[in-house]
């Protein structure tokens, strides 16, 4: 896979090449399912363990339609508090959001609060901004971090990241934040832990070594005392993996590998071949203490004949112990992937009749769910873009969705009170050609090369699927890719920015436009929702996707906007 991202649509001719191969069987519907104990005890806690910042107490909803909702239905809530604290909101990772004084009725009274212009902030911005006891913290690609006040968007602290001497993607998705630290990963693979309260450095380690290719993209995730780090890079041929380290201290404890090593398994020994890219924050259970990510496809992207077999553990969703760092499952969703369709977008977990499950939304156009405690189908796949791939070849073979198609990186969301997944969708084309071809290490491992279909071609969907049947509620095309992904709230909205610069909301009900406005810039992230003073917030970036760049320009800077509920 290219990053999430794309980041080498502008490598648009490489030299050609091609390929053969099988592709994944469908998932049926799954019977008899097993038990999961104690499914929701640690639900809340998943909301807001363990965030130690200083200022106000979490907020707490006390809404009476969520606390009936919480207490007559099948599922629970994932935390009630009003603070945006986690990079999906909650460990679960659902980016839903309690708040229901922004509904229907009351989103027109949105008016813009600040705006504020992020520093070196040219060249696209995928930031996802959390919010914790009235202080927003947000990042630029370079991954500066900023700290602000929530209200005003007036300037805190700021972190100036060394910039790396290596050349390495310079993709930020944002940070962590937990017990009086804010957590952040460089391109260079540095893990940095700053103080919350003036944005010094308290300790950074070196989560990999840059001179083999591997970069940092994700936003890291901090539970249970451990940060928990990805890797990018498997478009290089970089080996993936996700390690874990103390968060108090950066001692590195377990590092878990997607690929095997060169020379074995279906990883040749000839080439700087490898896969299984980590490029996007992972999901927690505090009850289970179970670490569930996403992984990428394997290299080369699109020629297959050398890596035989469905290589297994790349374009999966894997769970792991996450004290130990030990494999629990991996259920792939392409195998043997030939089209660059990672699973790149973060998985969610949910809960269906008191049993946890975990969905995600893929590369390949499919919504996916399983079981969360055995792994097996809960519902058959369910399409949200146009779907119509065979293996590439020398000659060129156009596929739907291209490989920056169906979701990339961007997150769906959950809202519990309805049952429904909203998944942002990319509809477009692009042309692979597969042949033989060499690799060097640092360099591009395609396999051989892609071509985006015209940008008129390109568009999206936002989708709302009941996950308790895999049946669509609805969906609506939209002009342009929302590749940043969706946010739901309790008012019944979900929320996603586009590549063309809008803004929108959305009846969870139908689909119905409550609310859009343009920003004048592209956004490559999604917007968050929270309480302050009593006036609920609605934030977002803009700046861009770095893998849209080629059919969607934009060489202004990148912005952090806050309206606010009169």
């Amino acid at each position: 896979m290219r990053p999430p991202h794309g980041y080498f649509l502008r490598m648009l001719f490489i030299p050609l090449v091609a390929a053969v191969v099988t592709a994944c069987n469908p998932i049926t519907p799954a019977t008899n399912a097993p038990p999961t104990a104690n499914l929701s005890a640690n639900h809340s806690a998943n909301h807001s363990a363990n965030l130690g910042i200083s200022g106000n107490a979490t907020q707490q909803a006390s809404s009476s339609n969520i606390s009936n909702t919480t207490s007559n239905s099948n599922h629970e809530l994932p935390g009630l508090s009003l603070d945006w604290p986690y990079f999906g909101n909650n460990l679960w990772q659902d980016r839903f959001s309690p708040n229901e004084q922004l509904n229907g009725a009351s989103a027109q009274k949105l008016r813009t609060a600040f705006r504020v212009t992020l520093p070196d902030s040219t060249g696209g911005n995928e930031s996802y901004p959390i919010e914790v006891h009235g202080v927003l913290y947000v990042t630029t690609r370079n991954a500066d971090v900023i700290a602000l006040n929530a209200t005003t968007g007036a300037v805190r602290w700021t972190y100036r990241a060394p910039k790396s001497s290596v050349p390495l993607p310079h993709i930020n998705r944002g940070v962590a934040v937990s017990n009086g630290k804010v957590y952040v990963l460089t391109a260079d693979d540095h893990l940095i832990a700053l103080d919350a309260t003036d944005g010094h450095m308290v300790f950074q380690v070196q989560a990999a070594n840059p001179a083999t290719g591997v970069f940092e993209s994700m936003a890291p995730l901090v539970a249970d005392g451990l940060v928990f780090v990805g890797s990018s890079g498997g478009d290089e041929g970089v080996r993936g993996f996700v390690e874990a380290f103390s968060a108090s201290t950066g001692a590195k404890l377990w590092q878990f590998d997607t690929v095997p090593p060169r020379g074995q398994g279906w990883l040749p020994a000839t080439g700087k071949h490898g896969g299984g890219a980590v490029w996007t924050t992972p999901t927690y259970d505090t009850a289970t203490h179970s670490l569930y990510f996403g992984t990428g496809n394997p290299s080369p992207d699109y020629y297959g004949v050398s890596r035989p077999g469905p290589n297994p553990y790349t374009d999966s969703v894997v769970r792991l112990n996450a004290t130990s760092g030990a494999l629990t499952y991996a259920r792939q969703e392409v195998s043997h992937d030939l089209w660059d369709y990672d699973v790149a977008s973060p998985p969610i977990l949910f809960t269906v009749h008191h049993q946890q499950v975990v969905g995600e939304a893929g590369k390949d156009g499919e919504w996916y769910e399983w079981y969360a405690a055995s792994g097996k189908p809960f519902t058959a796949p369910v399409a949200f873009v146009k779907i119509s791939h065979t293996p590439p070849t020398a000659q060129g073979v156009e596929e739907w969705p291209g490989p920056n198609g169906g979701a990339n990186y961007g997150p769906s969301a959950y809202d519990p009170l309805t049952h429904q997944v909203f998944v942002a969708g990319i509809n477009g084309p692009e042309t692979l050609y597969a042949s033989p071809t060499g690799h060097a290490q640092h360099t591009i491992d395609l396999g051989t090369a892609q071509n985006p279909g015209p940008v008129k071609d390109w568009h999206g969907t936002i989708t709302a699927i009941d996950v308790r049947t895999g049946h669509i509620d609805w969906q609506v095309d939209t002009p342009t890719p929302p590749i940043g992904g969706v946010t739901v709230s309790a008012g019944g909205i979900v929320w996603y920015g586009e590549a063309n610069g809008t803004l929108t909301g959305r009846s969870t009900k139908n689909g119905t436009m409550i609310w859009q406005q343009n920003l004048k810039a592209p956004i490559g992230s999604a917007p968050i929702l929270y309480q302050q003073l009593g006036h609920t917030y609605l934030c977002v970036v803009t700046g861009g996707a770095t893998s849209l760049r080629t059919l969607f320009p934009y060489t202004g800077p990148a912005q952090l906007i806050g309206f606010r509920l009169s």
